[in-house]
This record gives C-alpha cells, sequence and structure tokens, in this order.
C-alpha cells in the first residue's frame, strides 16, 4: 500500500510539474540575421541540426541588356507587408475570440507574447517618405502590439513598449530592421483547454445523438 500511495504521489508532482512548465519559442532578427529556437524545460527541440548536403550549381537567369535586375524583398520587408495587411484583422479576431466558447479562449490565452526587444532605423534617400514611412512603423507596430493582447496575452512591460524602439535616420541608405521576441506557451492551460474542449465535444454529441433518438420515436 505504502508502495501505491508513493507511486501516486509521484505521478501527482511529475503532473504537477509538466502543467507549471511552459515551452518557449525564441525569435530574434539581428544584424540581418534569422535565428530561432525552441526548449522545453530548458531543452532545445528545434531547430535539428541539419546534415550537410552536396552543394549544386543552379543557373541564374541573367537579366536581359538594359534591363535592371530584380531586387528581391528582405526578410523584413515581407513581415511588414504582412502586418501592414493584417493588423486590422487582429482586432476582428479579438472580438471573435471573446465570443468563443470558454474552452477555445483558454487554449488561446495560454499563449504569452514576451520580451518584445526592437531597434529599427528608417532611413533612405527621399526625406519626406523616409519620415512618412517611420511613422507608419512605429503606428503600425505599437498597433500590432496593442491587437494582439485582444487574442493572446502579451507581458506587461511589452504592452508598455519599454523596448519598442523605432528611430530615423535621413543620412541612411537603406533601413535596419532589429527585432527579437519570445513566445511562450503554458502548458497546464493548454491542457485543461484541450480536454475541456473535448468533454464540451463528447457532451454536445451524446445530447446531440440523445435528440436524434427522440425524434425518431
Amino acid at each position: 500500500m505504502k508502495v501505491f500511495l508513493i507511486i501516486l504521489l509521484i505521478l501527482i508532482l511529475l503532473t504537477v510539474l509538466i502543467c507549471l512548465s511552459s515551452a518557449v519559442a525564441t525569435i530574434r532578427y539581428w544584424d540581418g540575421q534569422l535565428e530561432w529556437n525552441v526548449k522545453y524545460l530548458g531543452i532545445k527541440l528545434l531547430p535539428r541540426p541539419k546534415k550537410p548536403k552536396p552543394k549544386k550549381k543552379k543557373e541564374k537567369d541573367e537579366p536581359a541588356k538594359g534591363e535592371k535586375p530584380l531586387r528581391k524583398k528582405f526578410l523584413m520587408d515581407k513581415l511588414w507587408e504582412f502586418a501592414q495587411n493584417n493588423v486590422g484583422k487582429l482586432d476582428l479576431a479579438g472580438s471573435g475570440i471573446a465570443a468563443l466558447p470558454g474552452p477555445m479562449q483558454m487554449l488561446m490565452r495560454s499563449v504569452i507574447w514576451k520580451d518584445i526587444h526592437t531597434d529599427i532605423v528608417i532611413g533612405g534617400e527621399d526625406a519626406a517618405k523616409t519620415a512618412q514611412q517611420y511613422g507608419m512603423v512605429e503606428a503600425g507596430l505599437k498597433t500590432l502590439i496593442g491587437a494582439s493582447a485582444h487574442c493572446i496575452r502579451v507581458g506587461r512591460k511589452d504592452r508598455e513598449y519599454r523596448d519598442v524602439h523605432v528611430g530615423c535616420d535621413f543620412t541612411a541608405d537603406k533601413s535596419r530592421w532589429d527585432v527579437a521576441c519570445k513566445i511562450k506557451v503554458q502548458v497546464g492551460p493548454l491542457i485543461g483547454g484541450g480536454i475541456w474542449l473535448l468533454w464540451k465535444f463528447l457532451k454536445d454529441s451524446r445530447q446531440a445523438k440523445k435528440q436524434i433518438v427522440s425524434d425518431a420515436l
């Protein structure tokens, strides 16, 4: 009996520890280098080490004479365009989440966006265009963080934009996009929301079957 109680106590302690634990994804784009990783209990899960592949020579299409080669968009340019196009949808998403059942809200609130740090400098040859872009980036970034709080949890200091820095440099030829953040997923609320959602689904399915049988009679 003592052995059973000890095993049961150990299982309870392990369950509590797992529920209190979190998985953390760190994303950092600094000095033109993208770094990211996913850790759980301090153990790095992703990215996995890649095996070296033999290099293959690729034939590049040369631009026609007199035609300028198209400049590929940088990663941060693509992300900024995506944010501009979708930041307005976050408010709608927040309103939609507020109308979701409790289990779904619990699942969403298990996600925390924190340690947001930006050191963005907007530059360009055209002073008027640079100033306009600076205003758009600063306002858009703060709107994105504020609107995200309707969908998921955002760190307190991050909601106050303590480490969100956007500058303007009229002498720079191009902009600098340095950003870093962490996304934390709490295992306890995630498991609780999943169990609650499954129980609600089974309950609704059972009631639907009873209704079908009663209608048939």
